[in-house]
């Protein structure tokens, strides 16, 4: 079995697919693995069902159906021949839900003809259409049912591998935006107390770095032919390239600051000019 890196790290940027929530579904899949007293409690809380206390647990991801979907993460409860109990989970990150996929799901598992269940994680707020096969439940509360388990677990076993790879799932859901659990703070009001002038200034700066790369490509003509080959390319390719707030707060002053956010700008654009990336074969 491979590695919790490897698993995670595989998921390079594809057009095709969100790495993304490849890797958020990599993360949930070994928590739940290695925490399988925390996976019990968590399908109890969310009514998936019961899982029995005796039988072994697989867990797998990208799980392909009779019809060639791919679920993103199979518990089996059972032997694998004879399972008691499967439960299919289809998790969300930025995605929107999507009713057809779920439909074919349902009919993918019931037709194994055994005790299942299936769900659909998403963000908190997220519309599911009521046509919607299986159950629906959002980050916030698995995150609140993990976070009551662990806290009973870290009284018990603080530095057991199940406990600690809870908690660090926890905090991985708070880092990518799915959940707020953590605490409020005074570095929170602190932020809150100075949010209009921090926001005013930010604005200021891409004001500025606006007009800095304006000027910069005035002279820049796309001819019609390439225009019409990026409209005919549909939802366009996209890449990231970050930032750090330390690289911003540089400039002595905002002038300088939204320089710098131009230079980025620009420097970012050029290195995918020298530097294209290749289409898959």
């Amino acid at each position: 079995m491979p590695s919790l890196f490897s698993r995670l790290s595989r998921h390079a940027h594809n057009p095709l697919r969100d790495p993304g929530e490849e890797r958020l579904t990599e993360a949930f899949a070994t928590t739940l693995e290695a925490a399988p007293e925390a996976t019990a409690e968590l399908l109890r809380g969310l009514r998936l069902g019961t899982p029995p206390s005796d039988a072994p647990l697989a867990v797998t991801t990208q799980r392909r159906t009779a019809g060639g979907d791919r679920v993103d993460i199979e518990l089996r409860y059972g032997a694998t021949a004879a399972p008691e109990l499967i439960i299919w989970l289809e998790l969300k990150k930025d995605a929107p839900p999507d009713p057809d996929q779920m439909q074919r799901y349902a009919a993918a598992l019931n037709a194994l003809r055994c005790s299942s269940a299936l769900a659909l994680l998403t963000k908190r707020g997220v519309v599911v259409p009521d046509s919607t096969s299986g159950e629906h439940t959002n980050w916030q509360e698995v995150a609140r049912l993990l976070g009551v388990w662990s806290r009973a677990a870290r009284e018990e076993s603080p530095e057991s591998h199940a406990t600690v790879l809870v908690v660090e799932f926890l905090s991985y859901l708070e880092e990518e935006e799915l959940t707020r659990t953590e605490a409020f703070t005074v570095v929170d009001a602190l932020a809150l107390s100075n949010v209009e002038k921090a926001s005013a200034r930010l604005s200021e700066i891409v004001e500025l770095a606006r007009t800095e790369v304006g000027t910069r490509w005035a002279s820049l003509v796309v001819d019609a032919e390439t225009k019409n080959e990026w409209q005919a390319r549909g939802k366009p390719l996209e890449f990231f390239r970050y930032l750090y707030p330390a690289e911003l707060v540089a400039g002595i002053d905002l002038a300088d600051q939204g320089r710098l956010l131009a230079e980025w700008v620009s420097r970012s654009f050029e290195l995918l000019r020298d530097r294209p990336p290749v289409a898959n074969a």
